[in-house]
């Protein structure tokens, strides 16, 4: 079980922006920051009800943005306990960096196929979440801005994610662009001080 533990660990970051989401038929967990991560899983590698689980990943669609990925993938996760085997399906979100040439996880989510909806809003979550941590804590705005689009797509009118996109648009210095994102936020919540004040700078 070191072993595995080893191997898993070499592929995450480890920094206070980790974050995992999971949910299968059986439970859901979710884990922020890398403390809470590696205690979860070491618990899972040390106890002795590990279960003899075969995973296999099929059905890679990957955006690369320089040092940063966008992965979106199938794990198909066969899990046998005792004479009981189950099978799952996961759709899967991950975020990743490239670090000493290995390519890192700093966020992934998983959600059971069979409860998958493209507009979920836990993935959307996810998502502008990590793109928060890499324009706003890594200072990579071209690559949280392409999963913002993601984003964006799943669910063209939810107010985070133009509020997000406004920010950092205005840190790449694209007024107009920072100006739409405004506008939306400010249609989806006409009280949002914010973005008045924010729209009244920018058309200056």
């Amino acid at each position: 079980m070191e072993q595995d533990y080893d191997t898993w660990e070499k592929y995450w970051i480890q920094k206070p922006e980790q974050v995992i989401v999971a949910s299968n038929r059986n439970h859901s967990f979710t884990h922020v920051g890398w403390e809470s991560l590696d205690k979860g899983v070491k618990a899972e590698f040390s106890s002795d009800a590990v279960p003899d689980i075969e995973i296999n990943k099929t059905n890679f669609d990957i955006h690369m943005n320089g040092k940063y990925a966008f992965v979106m993938f199938d794990v198909i996760q066969k899990q046998t306990t005792g004479n009981r085997t189950q099978i799952d399906s996961l759709k899967t979100y991950a975020v990743m960096i490239k670090q000493d040439n290995i390519w890192k996880y700093i966020s992934m989510h998983l959600v059971a196929e069979k409860n998958y909806d493209p507009t979920l809003i836990n993935v959307i979550h996810s998502l502008n979440w990590a793109s928060w941590v890499l324009g706003n804590e890594l200072q990579d705005n071209d690559a949280a801005l392409k999963i913002l689009n993601i984003s964006e797509e799943l669910d063209p009118d939810y107010e985070k994610t133009h509020q997000i996109s406004a920010v950092l648009y205005e840190n790449i210095k694209n007024n107009e662009s920072a100006l739409m994102h405004w506008e939306k936020v400010l249609n989806s919540d006409p009280n949002n001080e914010m973005a008045k004040e924010r729209i009244e700078a920018l058309r200056e």
